[in-house]
């Protein structure tokens, strides 16, 4: 995980992380809010959003069949 869930492009297939990913989810934690979201290439990040910047803090592989 590490420096490729904080990369500005996805770490999957390089597309710009614009703010035009599609929000899966989002929950409010005691450090603000957790908010998943999908790349167009089906990679999924968790951001943690604090009082401040965003700061991701997971990632997944997209699903096989996405080429």
């Amino acid at each position: 995980m590490g420096d490729r869930a904080g990369a500005a492009t996805c770490w999957a297939c390089g597309w710009t992380d614009d703010g035009n990913e599609a929000v899966v989810s989002r929950h409010r934690t005691s450090e603000g809010e957790i908010v998943w979201t999908r790349c167009v290439c089906g990679a999924v990040r968790a951001r943690l959003h604090r009082f401040g910047p965003a700061e991701a803090v997971a990632c997944a592989d997209p699903p096989e069949d996405w080429r």
